[in-house]
């Protein structure tokens, strides 16, 4: 459902259903994919950002909590909340390449680009686990505050943030030696952290304050607090149009703040509608290519996407006649009747295939989706039709074809037949001393009339 194809601001524009209870999300811009994992399922949903259809799901250890994109091994951190442990997925073939025991509860990990290494908090070890991404194992065990939850990385400073939920504060560790070099205070119970590269600070999800701090990477001091809903959980920057969104779990929708003002701007209902019981908004990660956040919805057993309005991107659907023949191959893959695909305005390639017994006979657009030469150009939400034909005959079975059902086809079966019966009729009378055929003028012999098409 698309309740706004192209908003101006931040909209709900797609719900995707997931696997139980999701709660954690991480965006993959290598493969345009964004992985869910589902803490009652086991398992990580890997949902495709051009169609916002489920792709598959991988299994994973127990009650997976959150996930971290490594850009540099193209691998997500997933880490599993019962079994103590992190599972690697690679993210070419959707599969878990490594199993890495760390403390217990590991929670929502940070990657650290610079160093090729993983932070994951274990939230009742009290420390932070560093996984070397090339080895898959643990290379160091960095002690910090109490329950810690979140970690995130500050590329600008070279340091990792840790959200200490029991203890009320941050702890600030410099990544080349895992050391802690500061400890902020903060709100109640900090379960989650943004970095906002665009104005280098972090932007701390207080639960039980229903705020948010925000604290200068440069001074490690607090620099605004912002009101926002009940029971905030996590937060994501987007770079895009300067502002954070965060997840206002018992609120049931999404607080988006400005980061030049440090004002809350818009508040999107998650989804419409109340839930009669139960948690809402959790987790969320920023897809740059699109401009869309991704928020699971644990209440639902799904992951919905609001577009933030910074990228005009449109929904195109594909139609086929006759609708079980034949497919649309739209830049580089091929759809089939009924389906479509999101994407940004601008042209691309486009081609059909018919299916066996088939030609194409006309490759069109609707509405303000122009399509000509091999290529589509799409301004606005629209579609791309094909219209197959049947063949008018078959060569390789030397028959003339016949018309019906709206095309030609080629009665091969029947023509045979009735060619077979005939030689046995006129074998018939040879056998029984009738007239012999007469020699044709021209030495050939006499042929048969040709059958007439029905």
């Amino acid at each position: 459902m698309l309740p706004d194809a192209n908003p101006s601001g931040p909209a709900l524009v797609a719900t995707v259903r997931v696997g139980t209870y999701p709660d954690g999300a991480a965006y993959d811009p290598a493969k345009g994919e964004v992985y869910v994992t589902n803490y009652y399922s086991n398992n990580v949903s890997v949902i495709a950002e051009a169609t916002d259809t489920l792709v598959t799901a991988v299994p994973v250890g127990s009650q997976p909590f959150g996930v971290a994109y490594d850009a540099g091994s193209g691998e997500l951190f997933v880490e599993n909340y019962e079994s103590d442990s992190v599972s690697v997925i690679n993210d070419t073939t959707n599969t878990v390449v490594a199993t890495v025991p760390v403390g217990a509860f590991p929670s929502n990990a940070a990657y650290d680009e610079a160093r090729g290494v993983v932070f994951v908090p274990n939230y009742n070890s009290n420390n932070v686990s560093v996984i070397n991404d090339r080895t898959n194992t643990v290379v160091a065990s960095v002690p910090v505050g109490s329950f810690p939850s979140w970690a995130v990385y500050d590329a600008a400073t070279g340091r990792v943030f840790v959200a200490n939920a029991g203890s009320d504060n941050v702890s600030v560790l410099l990544d080349t030696t895992g050391k802690t070099v500061a400890t902020i205070r903060v709100g109640l119970s900090p379960v989650g952290i943004a970095y906002d590269r665009g104005k280098g600070e972090l932007f701390v999800v207080n639960g039980n304050s229903g705020n948010v701090s925000v604290i200068n990477d440069t001074t490690d001091a607090l620099a605004a607090t912002v009101a926002i809903g009940a029971g905030p959980s996590e937060a994501v920057y987007d770079p895009s149009r300067g502002e954070v969104f965060v997840t206002n779990t018992a609120s049931d929708n999404v607080s988006v703040i400005n980061d030049t003002t440090n004002t809350v701007v818009a508040t999107i209902a998650f989804p419409p509608g109340s839930h009669p019981s139960g948690p809402s908004p959790l987790a969320a990660a920023y897809d740059a290519a699109t401009g869309e956040v991704f928020v699971t919805d644990p209440f639902w057993n799904s992951t919905s996407i609001i577009s933030d309005g910074s990228v005009s991107s449109f929904m195109l659907t594909f139609a086929t006649s006759p609708t079980i023949c034949g497919s649309i191959t739209f830049d580089g893959i091929a759809y089939v009747d009924g389906q479509s695909v999101r994407v940004l305005a601008g042209a691309y390639p486009v081609s059909a295939t018919a299916c066996s017994g088939y030609t194409l006979e006309e490759l069109v657009g609707s509405g303000p989706v122009a399509v000509s030469a091999g290529e589509a150009m799409v301004r606005e939400v629209g579609g791309i039709s094909a219209r197959f034909a049947l063949v008018a005959s078959n060569p390789a079975l030397g028959f003339w074809g016949v018309f019906g059902n709206g095309g030609y086809y080629v009665p091969g079966g029947i023509v045979a037949a009735a060619v077979a019966a005939t030689a046995v009729v006129l074998l018939g009378r040879r056998k029984r001393g009738g007239p012999s055929v007469p020699a044709s003028t021209t030495g050939r012999g006499t042929s048969l009339p040709p059958l007439a098409p029905k």
